[in-house]
């Protein structure tokens, strides 16, 4: 009876000790801030992820755990973000709790990292799972906060334009009216913007132009910082479009128009476009305070492709030997390199320690290249003077010889002798 009692007080207190760990304060506090209640540093949020992850055994609080730590590592672009969030997924399926919002916000990010790493399948994937859970969201908010289904069929139609697909546009222009109809302004400039950038890039520069204007009439929307970010954007990109056009006027206006938007890093296309097209009508001196005032933006920028074109332009509008044009031309194709290495699956990038090796051993072997270059300089040059030297030697040694034979004829003659060759 005894042992019966004991047994009992035993599995008790292990009932009692499994609720504590399922509701740690970690999990509160993490509950907080996934609620947006309380806002905390992410170096305390990642603190708390793992501290749950160790010590509970709820799979809820380990799927929160995970998705905050995947959203810290994609913020830091650490592709181990994926995994993560993956794991969300599976907690997720074996919790006890439902929440549509994780499941449908925990898709909607793998999407994203899919796509912008080349996944495109994937990533339109993911998406379309999303989706469902966004629309059970959205019935619980207000008619006019109803835009998670929006959010994420913009995020397909840019996968789908990505490819050229035709159901691109169809999405776009069903979602702007949605947008319209709601009055999201923020949307409705977003949607305009996309639709532009896809008319260009299919150089239908008219239509692209009517898209960019139709984001600017979003004007009256402001102060808003993300639609002011947009509206940014749609002058950059009218300044791209009119410089295709060479309507240097136009598209120096738009550059400037876009700088008044942008801050940090968003700078750097419109200076990169302000440095081609002043160097493009020889205005070297405005040329290089754009390309200059670019490469000090340089560090902050994270696509690489859009980095590409300034060391050429700066390489260009170098004219002295001081100005050291190849070094520009070197971090070009050290940067070229890092883009067209076969990056085109998840796989690949999760290695970021190893692209870097690569662009070093690259690097390296351009600065091997150049010493060898100048080794065979020194070679080709040193075997030139030898040369040169055999030659005179050859030379001086053929007028000695010759002399000698003269003065030994002229002796021969002097003496009253016959010289005669037989």
């Amino acid at each position: 009876m005894r042992l019966l009692v004991i047994l009992g007080f035993l599995v008790i207190a292990q009932v009692i000790e499994s609720a504590a760990a399922s509701y740690l304060p970690e999990r509160s506090t993490l509950i907080k801030v996934y609620n947006a209640e309380v806002k905390v540093e992410d170096d305390s949020i990642l603190t708390l992820s793992y501290s749950l992850l160790a010590n509970s055994d709820d799979n809820y609080a380990h799927a929160l755990s995970h998705f905050h730590i995947g959203f810290i590592k994609n913020k830091k672009h650490d592709l181990r973000a994926a995994a993560h969030y993956i794991e969300t997924i599976h907690l997720l399926e074996e919790a006890d709790t439902t929440d549509i919002f994780l499941d449908m916000a925990v898709r909607k990010n793998l999407g994203v990292i899919y796509k912008q790493h080349g996944d495109l399948e994937s990533g339109i994937r993911y998406y379309q799972e999303a989706i469902p859970y966004a629309a059970a969201y959205d019935k619980t908010r207000p008619y006019n906060k109803q835009t998670n289904v929006m959010s994420l069929k913009y995020n397909l139609a840019n996968a789908y334009s990505e490819n050229y697909n035709p159901k691109a546009i169809d999405i776009y222009l069903s979602i702007l009216e949605e947008a319209k109809s709601k009055e999201i302004v923020y949307k409705i400039a977003q949607i305009n913007n996309q639709l532009g950038i896809l008319f260009n890039n299919a150089k239908e520069y008219d239509l692209a132009i009517e898209h960019y204007n139709n984001v600017l009439n979003c004007k009256y929307g402001l102060p808003d910082d993300n639609l002011k970010l947009i509206i940014g954007f749609a002058n950059e990109n009218l300044g791209e479009v009119y410089f295709k056009r060479a309507e240097m006027q136009l598209a120096e206006k738009y550059c400037l128009e876009a700088l008044e938007y942008f801050e940090d890093e968003d700078k750097f296309g419109p200076l990169v476009t302000l440095t081609e097209l002043n160097l493009y009508q020889n205005k070297k001196d405005l040329a290089r305070k754009y390309g200059e005032w670019a490469l000090k933006i340089f560090p902050q920028v994270q696509k690489s492709e859009e980095k590409l074109k300034i060391f050429e332009l700066m390489a260009d509008l170098t004219t002295t030997e001081e100005d050291q044009p190849n070094e520009y031309l070197t971090r070009m194709l050290v940067e070229q390199r890092s883009v067209n290495q076969d990056l085109n699956t998840l796989a690949d990038l999760k290695d970021k320690e190893n692209l870097y090796r690569v662009v070093d051993s690259y690097y390296r072997e351009l600065e091997a290249n150049q010493r060898s270059a100048e080794y065979r300089e020194w070679i080709v040059t040193g075997c030139a003077i030898l040369i040169t030297l055999i030659v005179l030697m050859a030379g001086y040694f053929m007028i000695m010889d010759k002399r000698k034979k003269k003065e030994l004829v002229e002796g021969l003659s002097k003496d009253g002798s016959d010289f005669k060759y037989y």
